[in-house]
């Protein structure tokens, strides 16, 4: 099928950010306690690593699975959320990023209300077939899919 299963793979992240929210709450004194060197050598080599493992996603994920994928970024995440590291401190300092960082929660939480307006105005009110917008939602190979179809249609 030409279909992921967005769906699953957004649970399983939103659990891992939940897990992330947890661990920090949890052992917070532990970890802010730890040096600064510590965080700014773990936020150096895991930005360093970031893109070797998205550019190797292809072949990488089928070995080591969507649970290694999520674990990465949840331990980004975790460890920079301490800001104690080099890199994480320097963040803090930029003004676009602060503005863009205030606003990404409102639209994290409100991008479901807003497809779901998308799709009931081009289904219910303008009777478009939900194949003709659900590439932009869940269509994963549609390059290699239009390059196919081109191939078979020419013959």
């Amino acid at each position: 099928s030409s279909y992921d299963n967005g769906v699953l793979y957004g649970l399983v992240g939103f659990y891992f950010g939940v897990l992330c929210a947890h661990l920090f709450i949890q052992y917070h004194s532990f970890f802010e306690n730890l040096p600064s060197i510590l965080f700014s050598s773990l936020e150096i080599g895991l930005i360093l690593f970031l893109p070797v493992l998205v550019s190797k996603a292809s072949s990488l994920l089928p070995s080591v699975g969507l649970w290694f994928y999520n674990l990465y970024f949840m331990l980004t995440i975790f460890f920079f959320s301490f800001q104690k590291g080099l890199i994480s401190k320097q963040i803090l300092k930029v003004s676009i990023l602060k503005t863009i960082g205030k606003y990404s929660y409102s639209i994290y939480m409100n991008h479901l209300i807003v497809i779901l307006i998308f799709n009931f105005v081009l289904t219910r009110l303008l009777h478009f077939s939900a194949d003709y917008y659900a590439v932009l939602f869940a269509y994963r190979d549609w390059e290699t899919d239009r390059k196919s179809t081109r191939l078979n249609s020419s013959h």
